[in-house]
């Protein structure tokens, strides 16, 4: 039991050093909790990596968090992780992950007559794919995740956490906020170009009439002065 101890502690020291596991202790006994832990982990389809009763330790195959994922600074109370950001180059835009994964880990065991659980969200991974190349985010857990397992796995109830659970390597876009204030200041710029192009027409045009009028003023100034000396002769 001890060896795995360490070995949580070093995981979560190496992969995720920003986010330490989140913690909480329960009067119900190991059994209890480690009954409603792998109901969980059944319950989601949360692919396992590494079961062992004896230790109290469980952990999962990478999963995905795209739909629970956001940009550090963006107020999002649901957000699993969050991003560090990273400009665009020559726009006033951040780029946004596409794929966003992690693991699950999961310490059950019995300490002073209770038994205390240790979730870790860790080994967290996003990045983007783009014309330019490949940008990977620093990416940190919020522990809404861990907390949300923690109060179901300490709560004395028999219906299981129900999650949304995406899959590993599936590709997201921006979220609908940025994604509607990108389109609506693409908008605002197409608009002040067509403006920008109307207003160089009218003036070319007015540049075209002024010459065609002192084109004709030249003529009939022409015609005057000939008319004129030809009365002096």
């Amino acid at each position: 039991m001890k060896a795995y101890f360490i070995f949580f502690l070093t995981i979560s020291t190496v992969f995720s050093p920003v986010s330490d596991p989140y913690q909480v202790s329960t009067t119900l006994s190991k059994d209890q909790v480690w009954m409603k832990l792998t109901q969980f982990f059944a319950y989601n389809g949360i692919s396992i990596k590494t079961v062992d009763k004896n230790s109290g330790l469980i952990q999962s195959d990478k999963i995905g968090f795209g739909s629970y994922c956001n940009l550090e600074g963006n107020e999002d109370s649901t957000a699993w992780a969050l991003c560090n950001r990273i400009p665009e180059i020559n726009t006033p835009y951040f780029h946004y992950p596409q794929v966003m994964n992690g693991e699950l880990m999961v310490l059950v065991q019995e300490i002073g007559g209770k038994t205390q659980i240790n979730i870790h969200f860790f080994n967290l991974n996003a990045y983007e794919l783009t014309e330019n190349g490949e940008y990977h985010f620093t990416t940190r857990s919020t522990h809404v995740l861990e907390k949300r397992i923690g109060q179901y796995l300490v709560e004395s109830t028999d219906e299981t956490l129900k999650i949304k659970i995406d899959p590993a390597h599936a590709l997201f876009g921006e979220p609908k906020a940025q994604a509607d204030l990108r389109a609506a200041k693409a908008k605002a710029k197409a608009d002040w170009n067509d403006a920008e192009e109307k207003k160089a027409k009218m003036i070319e045009e007015d540049k075209t009439k002024a010459s065609s009028l002192l084109l004709i003023l030249a003529i009939v100034c022409g015609a005057i002065f000939g008319i004129l000396n030809k009365d002096e002769q």
